[in-house]
């Protein structure tokens, strides 16, 4: 328990409620950085790697590695 209130004693903005409009932009945020940058970046190395195959530059491995 004491090491509980050390924590909170170092960083004092552990026990900080947002508000609902803080939410608010927060969530606004992550759909617009989604969009605008997320998804248009995910396609274009998407059909770059594509292309890439299509045209001879990369070479499909058969190889299926586990983890």
């Amino acid at each position: 328990m004491e090491q509980s209130s050390q924590q909170t004693d170092r960083n004092p903005l552990a026990n900080y409620q947002f508000s609902a409009d803080e939410i608010r932009v927060l969530r606004e945020c992550n759909s617009e950085s989604f969009f605008q940058r997320s998804l248009p970046l995910g396609t274009a190395l998407g059909v770059g790697a594509y292309l890439a195959v299509k045209n001879g530059f990369l070479q499909v491995s058969c190889t299926i590695y586990f983890l």
